[in-house]
């Protein structure tokens, strides 16, 4: 039986069979990347993040519903990427990102209630108008282990509760990752070893993850 997602992956997918594309990363984090989309037990998902509606979206937007994005693809939708497709899904986190800037209400409670996180955390208004950092005023500080484990608890929930065939890590869209960086400074070694760290520790939860469900990691 077609699941809610099968007209809506058919159309933008179909374009693509047995061409060069072979994986389709799909987004679990919204807006700011800082709540999932997804019906997450380990964080508030988006919307209930933000304490209610973010001002940007209209009532009854899917975000706002616990709409699973990953949920309603069947084994069968992923079978069919698989095999009938000759694609992969992946699931794509971005690292840090700093859309809420400018997304009216985008900034969940999780960063308002731990400014000591971000790469700026100190007494200048977190507006992107009003801060020499522009919309990297709101990017966190991995320097920060609380963020850490609060990104991996994303990504360990995403590798365990649904079938997919990779983590794509997105690190680029707003690329800054320590607060001395945002002073012109460079990275540490020792900062360098964090991120690192993190990289390594979600690789060790892949492999395990795809030894389990008897599939190669690399």
């Amino acid at each position: 039986m077609p699941t809610p997602l099968a007209g809506f992956l058919r159309r933008p997918l179909q374009p693509l069979v047995w061409t060069h594309v072979d994986t389709i990363s799909w987004s679990v984090l919204g807006g700011s990347a800082d709540a999932p989309v997804y019906d997450s037990k380990v964080q508030p998902i988006y919307g209930d993040a933000h304490g209610g509606r973010p001002p940007g979206l209209v009532e009854g937007h899917p975000k706002c519903q616990g709409f699973d994005c990953l949920g309603p693809l069947s084994a069968a939708d992923r079978d069919r990427l698989r095999q009938e497709n000759n694609m992969e899904l992946f699931a794509s986190v971005r690292t840090n990102d700093c859309h809420d800037s400018f997304i009216p209400g985008g900034v969940t409670s999780w960063k308002q209630d731990h400014p000591e996180f971000l790469v700026d955390p100190g007494d200048v208004p977190h507006d992107k108008d009003k801060h020499p950092l522009g919309i990297y005023v709101i990017a966190q500080d991995f320097s920060r282990q609380a963020f850490h484990d609060r990104k991996f608890e994303i990504i360990e929930e995403v590798c365990r509760r649904y079938d997919i065939d990779g983590i794509d890590l997105k690190f680029i869209p707003h690329p800054v990752f320590f607060s001395r960086t945002t002073r012109g400074m460079w990275v540490t070694d020792e900062q360098l070893g964090i991120l690192t760290s993190l990289v390594w520790r979600i690789c060790r939860l892949t492999e395990a993850v795809g030894a389990q469900r008897e599939r190669r990691s690399w």
